[in-house]
């Protein structure tokens, strides 16, 4: 909260309750000033700095208590070791993000069965390249905020990146889901006919076409509703992935999931279908 004479030189980084600015030239500004507090208060943020901070601090007492204390005559010398170890655990204690926010709702804490679609993705992304980066070429900015332009997933393994073994990027092109013929069927017809098309799709196993050849990646914050269509790969060379912006990553276990179907369906041998219809007579009564 800037208190200022000079509102002016700070009003371009207003973005209320995250910056607020109260000119001291005002005539109420104490009241203003009232508000702006009362505004912070009242937001989420508190908790949420609070609730980050206690886990932190829970997990690390524990941590130290119970594996370093008991074990330090063989870790008085491993500090590099020690720490590494704290951030895995602490890494491994943030896989569920509302269970740090003590009193969570049924709407912050989803059951165990579905997750909201945010919770499928990183953002801000790591710095470092990996497995599941969303990347845009060319950056632009549509009317709502989000990103226009071509959309690709990074398929090459993380370790790669990791291990500096990485020449030629491998990236999977993303299609937005208006282009599918199933969600063009079912915006100008909703019915349970249209629906069930739309949902099989969604779940990778389209009525026509091949299963598994798609993957959905549900809108969230800046991103659109995409497909990733493992039929269309492109490979870039490592150095000009600077070229590209890097939007989101998608989390774990969900990078898992899409690294196996790709793997999966790339991967599949073709056979020809049983008759199962001359299996089940052969069967008998």
């Amino acid at each position: 909260m800037f208190l200022t004479a000079l509102p002016h030189e700070v009003q371009p980084f207003e973005n209320p309750p995250f910056v607020q600015v109260v000119s001291k030239q005002a005539d109420n500004f104490n009241m203003e000033l009232a508000q702006c507090i009362s505004e912070c208060l009242e937001s989420p943020f508190p908790r949420l700095s609070r609730g980050l901070q206690n886990h932190i601090d829970r997990i690390s007492r524990d941590f130290m208590i119970e594996f370093v204390e008991e074990n330090w005559n063989n870790l008085n010398d491993s500090e590099g070791d020690i720490a590494h170890l704290l951030m895995r655990r602490l890494g491994v204690s943030f896989d569920n993000g509302g269970d740090i926010l003590s009193g969570d709702s049924e709407e912050s804490s989803p059951s165990s069965g579905t997750v909201p679609p945010i919770r499928y993705y990183i953002v801000p992304p790591p710095d470092e390249y990996r497995m599941g980066d969303i990347l845009t070429l060319p950056v632009s900015t549509d009317n709502n905020g989000g990103y226009a332009g071509q959309w690709y997933i990074i398929m090459t393994p993380s370790c790669d990146f990791a291990n500096n073994k990485v020449d030629s990027v491998v990236v999977v092109e993303c299609i937005a889901i208006e282009e599918f013929e199933e969600y063009q069927k079912w915006t100008q017809s909703e019915s349970n006919e249209t629906r069930k098309r739309l949902v099989r799709l969604l779940k990778s196993n389209p009525i026509s076409g091949q299963r598994d050849r798609y993957y959905y990646l549900p809108k969230a914050w800046k991103l659109p509703d995409l497909i990733a269509d493992f039929q269309k790969i492109l490979h870039i060379p490592c150095e000009d992935l600077s070229s590209y912006n890097k939007q989101a990553s998608i989390d774990s276990p969900y990078a898992e999931s899409l690294s196996n179907q790709f793997n999966s369906y790339m991967g599949r041998i073709g056979t020809p279908d049983l008759d199962i219809d001359l299996a089940i007579n052969q069967m008998g009564p």
